[in-house]
């Protein structure tokens, strides 16, 4: 036995149990640091592949508007067999009937048709002042949104077509 019953069994159990009692409050608050670091850094990354996607489909839609007549390229005589959209019976050069047959379709069609799922869609064309001139689809509310625009011509003037796609990541959860 020690000086004033240090070496005594009582004390080293009460002892040891604080010990233990410490390590297990440093390991829960090392777990829930990195709990919490592991979850910010997943809503990040979900973030990042969403706003990925509606890159993706802003651009694949106003290239596809842009760069070609659509499938079949007379779709704008008959809407209901669309198989894809485009604009341009020309590169960049905007058909006015097919422009004018994209306005007339119905929105949940639209974004079928251009892959936008839940997401809004609007597709507008500007002339060169920045006057809508046709303008088809919904804006996007919410959050987020993406845009893509090209130049391209209309009626023989310079203009702009702009494919905004975007919601609530919320709501509408990772596109696939």
């Amino acid at each position: 036995m020690g000086v004033g019953g240090l070496s005594s069994p009582e004390v080293k159990g009460q002892v040891f149990s604080m010990d233990l009692l410490l390590a297990v409050v440093i390991f829960i608050i090392v777990v829930g640091i990195l709990m919490a670091t592991w979850n910010f850094n997943k809503n990040r990354m979900d973030e990042a592949a969403w706003s990925g996607s509606l890159e993706d489909i802003a651009y694949t839609t106003s290239d596809s508007l842009v760069m070609t007549p659509g499938s079949p390229s007379n779709w704008e005589e008959n809407t209901s067999g669309v198989v894809s959209l485009g604009l341009s019976r020309v590169e960049r050069n905007i058909d006015e009937r097919k422009i004018d047959s994209i306005v007339s379709i119905d929105v949940v069609v639209l974004r079928n048709l251009t892959h936008a799922g839940v997401n809004n869609i609007s597709i507008t064309l500007l002339d060169a002042s920045g006057n809508v001139l046709k303008k088809a689809g919904v804006d996007p509310v919410g959050e987020y949104f993406v845009s893509s625009s090209r130049v391209v011509i209309y009626n023989g003037e310079m203009a702009v077509l702009k494919v905004m796609v975007g919601g609530d990541k919320n709501t509408a959860g990772v596109l696939t």
